[in-house]
């Protein structure tokens, strides 16, 4: 786990449109940036999306050669408003669309430290 990713997806949950919840994220595979992405607040009108709003792990992989995505690790990272790290860990949708993508494991930020997992 390398924190110099968790710096630049924080850079990137800055950039989220979110007033509560900025997550940013990074897709990394043997040491280089595939992608970055960050949650948004919008979707199509006419989208069957069970989520309101653009999900930070959709974002870092639309338009990205599933490929690339293969054997990736993504960093996702979320602050508290007291400017901590929070929970970012993906919920159900996202960890099936990063498994079905061949994404092997999740970084995240969870209540002030940093996790790793193999996604299964």
């Amino acid at each position: 786990m390398k924190l110099k990713f968790f710096d630049l997806a924080k850079k990137m949950a800055n950039k989220s449109e979110h007033p509560e919840y900025r997550i940013g994220g990074v897709i990394v595979k043997k040491s280089k940036v595939i992608s970055l992405g960050f949650n948004r607040n919008r979707t199509h009108p006419k989208s069957n999306h069970p989520f309101k709003n653009i999900h930070c792990e959709l974002d870092c992989i639309l338009g990205i050669d599933p490929k690339l995505l293969s054997g990736a690790t993504i960093y996702l990272y979320r602050e508290s408003k007291l400017g901590i790290p929070a929970i970012s860990k993906p919920c159900k949708w996202c960890h099936q669309l990063l498994l079905n993508c061949g994404i092997k494991e999740v970084a995240y930020t969870f209540e002030g430290n940093f996790k790793k997992e193999k996604l299964t």
